[in-house]
This record gives structure tokens, C-alpha cells and sequence, in this order.
């Protein structure tokens, strides 16, 4: 799923995972945030927490592309991970992307309870 920012001011890219209990999601997001933070050459950087987990940082810019700032959630049994790309060209990037994630988390609490997603960033 791909949000795109107005004009050319980065977009954001998310994926999404779903496991078969908490447990195992919760299991997951540890073992992502450790490759991520530990040989990924991430660096974390202090955002609100979103859901039951989250993490929020910065990666290494590769000498062709901007850079990105990326934002990891756990929600149940969903882990969703948002990206945001070309975050330079947007000074309100990280508000962006975390007004994406709470979205995102109300829709999956939606989804679980039988809802229809209806939640809006905003």
C-alpha cells in the first residue's frame, strides 16, 4: 500500500504481516527490531508509542537515494511497517507518518473487532 504525500514531498510505503497468535507476533517484532537496530545500521529516534509495540528510525542513505525514515507497529497479530521515502523533502515527515501508523493501528483494532476500517490519518 503506497501514500502519497502532496507534490513531490516523499511518499510512504507500507507492508503489512499477520501471524497466527500475539505470541508470535510479539516474538516477531522483538526479532525485527533487533536485526533492524543491531545490523541494519538503523538508528532508533523517540516517537510516540503506536499500538502494542512500536519503533520508530532512521536508515543509512544509500549514495543514490534520500533519506527515509521507517516506523514498525504490532497490533494483535499484525506487525505493519511504514516506510517513508524522500523524508528531506518534507520537514513534517515524522508527523506524517505517525499520524499514518494511528490510522493504521485503529483500522487493525477495527478489523479485529468485526468492524469495517473506516479511521482517517488526521
Amino acid at each position: 500500500m503506497q501514500y502519497k504525500a502532496p507534490g513531490d514531498s516523499g511518499s510512504v510505503h507500507s507492508y503489512l504481516t499477520a501471524y497466527p497468535d500475539r505470541e508470535a507476533a510479539a516474538t516477531a517484532f522483538s526479532n525485527l527490531k533487533s536485526a533492524e537496530l543491531s545490523g541494519g545500521g538503523a538508528t532508533e529516534f523517540s516517537m510516540p508509542r503506536v499500538g502494542n509495540e512500536s519503533m520508530a528510525y532512521t536508515e543509512p542513505r544509500a549514495a543514490y537515494a534520500e533519506p527515509s525514515i521507517s516506523m514498525t507497529v504490532r497490533v494483535g497479530t499484525v506487525i505493519t511497517l511504514m516506510t517513508y521515502q524522500d523524508s528531506k523533502k518534507n520537514q513534517d515527515s515524522a508527523l506524517i507518518l505517525l499520524s499514518l501508523a494511528k490510522m493504521q493501528t485503529k483500522r487493525r483494532l477495527q478489523t479485529e473487532q468485526g468492524q469495517a476500517p473506516t479511521a482517517t490519518a488526521g
